[in-house]
């Protein structure tokens, strides 16, 4: 209840702090594995990344099947797979990084954002992640197709080794999440990340048979203006 009550708060001082769409609700869920589940429950069907049948460096532009895509780290190179030293998410050592090459290797790439962005016809409301990282939190900030800032959710650091799980879920369509890479070592890294996507709704066409009332109409219209 006191969540609740805290959550509603943020999400009105946000409006009022002109940051967000009037009305918009943004619900943050952060924790383990209960707060993983709570965060599924809220968004409905989801679809999951977790990277695990995937080689180390495997540079990634787009998940269509979670219907988002990725900025380029710098021409022609994206985030990546990277192989985790140990297991400190729930589905395994394979995540995704700021680092191209899927090694820690690459000064030039260090504190890189990850900028992850939702694919056209596709409409998301909910994204959820664990923070694969020990060195530092991994904080997402959430906007929506007018770039108006709707919210943010931190993963943070705890005693297992950064194996912290981050969930939002926003009642306005999101269009972009910044991941912050100005944190920890600078090489940082996500797993498991999930969202509710879902196709766009595509307008019916006009009826054959609304159309012929139409055409109808106008040879009434017609045919009273002659007279």
């Amino acid at each position: 209840m006191k969540q609740s009550i805290f959550l509603a708060a943020g999400a009105l001082a946000a409006v009022l702090a002109g940051t967000a769409p009037a009305g918009a609700v943004f619900l943050t869920f952060q924790g383990g594995l209960a707060q993983e589940a709570s965060w599924r429950a809220a968004a409905g069907t989801t679809a999951i990344e977790t990277f695990e049948a995937l080689p180390q460096g495997t540079n990634i532009s787009a998940l269509p099947l979670l219907g988002v895509s990725f900025d380029e780290l710098a021409p022609g190179r994206f985030p990546a797979v990277y192989v985790h030293g140990v297991n400190n998410t729930p589905s395994g050592r394979r995540q995704l990084g700021n680092m191209p090459s899927g090694f820690p290797n690459e000064p030039a790439f260090q504190f890189s954002d990850i900028e992850m962005r939702v694919l056209s016809g596709q409409v998301i409301t909910a994204v959820g992640y664990w923070n694969g990282d020990p060195q530092g939190p991994m904080v997402a900030t959430v906007f929506d197709a007018l770039d108006n800032l709707l919210g943010s959710v931190s993963a943070a650091v705890n005693a297992g080794g950064g194996n912290t799980f981050a969930g939002f879920v926003s009642d306005v369509p999101i269009a972009r999440v910044h991941f912050e890479g100005q944190t920890g070592d600078g090489f940082n890294h996500i797993d498991d990340l999930q969202t509710n996507v879902r196709a766009a709704a595509v307008p019916e066409p006009v009826s054959l048979g609304l159309l012929g009332l139409g055409l109808v109409g106008l040879g009434i219209a017609r045919r009273r203006r002659m007279r």
